[in-house]
């Protein structure tokens, strides 16, 4: 049964943030999104990868992680085009350099020979980098009184992510779902702030 949940995760997560970019492309506009939050989702998507990869963890524990990797980079650059204005030859420059660190990344155990250790310290990070990630989102969403162009689907597809992947990650001791079990609580909030800055536009569009 976790099997078959984990694929089932594999699969609709490699395509559960696509919402959020096309949000983006369509508005042209990255208001009210937070580059921090997308910033380090896309490091903590490369720790789980790295970590998964290395530790020759089945791909069925670990296959939506490239994509969501991916597309949280996207969205990141995104940030920095609509709202910072940095040109596009600059983002450019910096996705190249992205991936060559996502590729080292990948092959740490082969450039080190210390590899797993170091991966061991990051994975006891990440629900460090999860959290101080994704609270400055939430500041954001409160502060502004909503939620921007943050994707209702994309983050509720996440949440029910984190509580698939608990599930299925257990085997694999605490440490394989300690980031998963604070973006549960964070993306629950989240969720919570998407849905309540919904009401208050449909409320205005009522008025008006």
């Amino acid at each position: 049964m976790n099997e078959i949940l984990g694929w089932c995760v594999c699969v609709a997560g490699t395509v559960y943030k696509v919402p959020q970019v096309l949000k983006i492309k369509r508005a042209k506009s990255a208001d009210g999104v937070s580059p921090l939050f997308f910033g380090l989702d896309a490091i903590s998507n490369v720790i789980e990868l790295s970590y998964s990869y290395n530790n020759n963890h089945p791909f069925s524990k670990y296959g939506e992680v490239p994509s969501q990797l991916i597309c949280s980079s996207s969205v990141f650059f995104q940030c920095l085009y609509y709202q910072k204005r940095v040109k596009k030859n600059v983002i450019a420059i910096l996705a190249f350099v992205w991936v060559c660190v996502v590729s080292c990344a990948c092959k740490l155990t082969s450039i080190r020979s210390d590899g797993l250790r170091i991966l061991d310290r990051l994975k006891l990070m990440n629900v460090f980098v999860t959290c101080v990630g994704k609270v400055p989102q939430i500041i954001t969403n409160a502060r502004n009184g909503h939620s921007g162009q943050l994707s209702l689907t994309s983050t509720s597809l996440a949440l029910l992510g984190n509580v698939v992947r608990i599930i299925t990650g257990s085997s694999l001791g605490l440490k394989m779902i300690s980031s998963q079990l604070a973006s549960l609580v964070l993306n629950g909030i989240l969720v919570l702030q998407i849905l309540k800055s919904e009401k208050k536009k449909k409320l205005r569009n009522k008025v008006n």
